[in-house]
């Protein structure tokens, strides 16, 4: 009977100190095992229970832990932003002061740029940006990256950083790709380089979202390197579902082609939806159809559209005023012939202009 109980003592105590060591144990795991469930619901996107979690693995860190602390509390920070807390900005600049040597300097840079970013403030988010050293991302964060701030620099008119930037991202395959590159080309259309601009839009024509923009990019492209018959071809089809700004701009386009064709009569169709439909119409847009309509010989409509671009003094103004004063002498009126040829007595009159004003003070 006594060495019954005895054995059930001693049985009784190992258990007991296994079951201690075995606490112990536990204890010592338990932050690593509660950041890897906040990380686990962190890559799914569940962002409010991940932010408890890896509040309470930094928590529950024991200070020989630097390198979870340093993650429960950068994972903390992405979280809350993720969520749109308020506090956000507050966790990841506090993150860069506690963890200065961290392997997230970059990516927690990134985010507050990122912050900023969203709210319009982009010159701010730039500040952040430029902290960032692109190669310390993992691959979707660094082209979100070239992106983000690229995109941001674009907003700046900082053609220069937004195309070295956006270029990164152009060419890689990602969510970001389209839109890279339509700024990219967007870019190398405004700095005049065409060639590039028209080869980087032709990649993005059957992209969802780009579909309704990029045909006029295109069509105006084939009218600056003065490929008439392309810009016809291309643009004319476009017109009939061309609304607002974008269908004054494409009538530009080909009322412009036909013009410089020399093919004044179908110019003229496209020249008066630019003049009548644009808020603010160019003095070369009157000018360009009131001399189709001069070359077409109806002197009154074509004296009526260059009447309207002899508000300057250059060449323009001068030619504009020759064939004016022609188009009134064309329908008898004499007088304000004469009056067209006295206006641009401050400028230099060319050979022609000064034999016509012979021909009207003589008569």
């Amino acid at each position: 009977m006594i060495n019954r109980l005895f054995l059930a003592v001693l049985a009784l105590t190992a258990l007991s100190q296994f079951s201690a060591s075995g606490q112990k144990s536990l204890e010592r795991d338990q932050p690593e095992r509660i950041f890897e469930e906040g990380l686990f619901h962190y890559e799914r996107g569940y962002y409010g229970v991940a932010r408890e979690l890896f509040g309470k693995a930094h928590d529950a860190a024991p200070a020989g832990q630097g390198a979870l602390m340093a993650d429960a509390a950068f994972y903390e920070a992405l979280s809350a932003s993720y969520l749109e807390n308020g506090d956000a900005p507050y966790l990841l600049e506090r993150y860069l002061e506690d963890y200065p040597e961290s392997k997230h300097l970059s990516h927690t840079n990134f985010r507050l740029g990122e912050l900023a970013q969203d709210d319009n403030r982009d010159r701010i988010a730039l500040r952040w940006y430029e902290k960032v050293k692109p190669a310390d991302l993992d691959r979707e964060v660094r082209l979100r990256y070239f992106y983000k701030a690229g995109y941001a620099y674009f907003m700046e008119d900082d053609y220069v950083n937004a195309a070295r930037l956006l270029g990164n991202a152009k060419d890689v395959p990602s969510k970001y790709w389209a839109p890279a590159n339509y700024y990219y080309a967007h870019i190398q259309y405004e700095e005049g380089n065409h060639e590039a601009a028209l080869r980087t839009f032709q990649k993005l024509q059957d992209e969802p979202g780009f579909q309704s923009v990029i045909p006029y990019y295109i069509a105006q492209i084939y009218y600056m390197q003065e490929d008439y018959d392309q810009a016809i071809e291309y643009g004319t089809p476009l017109m009939a579902e061309a609304k607002g700004v974008m269908r004054s701009d494409l009538a530009r386009v080909l009322g412009d082609s036909y013009f410089a064709k020399e093919s004044y009569s179908r110019a003229i169709p496209y020249l008066s939806i630019v003049v009548n439909e644009s808020k603010t119409p160019r003095r070369e847009d009157y000018y360009h159809l009131g001399l189709s309509y001069y070359f077409e010989k109806d002197y009154v409509q074509a004296a009526t559209y260059l009447a309207q671009v002899t508000s300057g003094e250059d060449e323009m103004t001068q030619n504009a005023y020759y064939h004016l004063a022609d188009c009134y002498l064309k329908t008898g009126d004499k007088k304000n012939a004469r009056v067209a040829f006295e206006r641009p007595t401050a400028m230099r009159l060319t050979w022609p202009l000064r034999r016509m004003r012979c021909s009207i003070t003589s008569s």
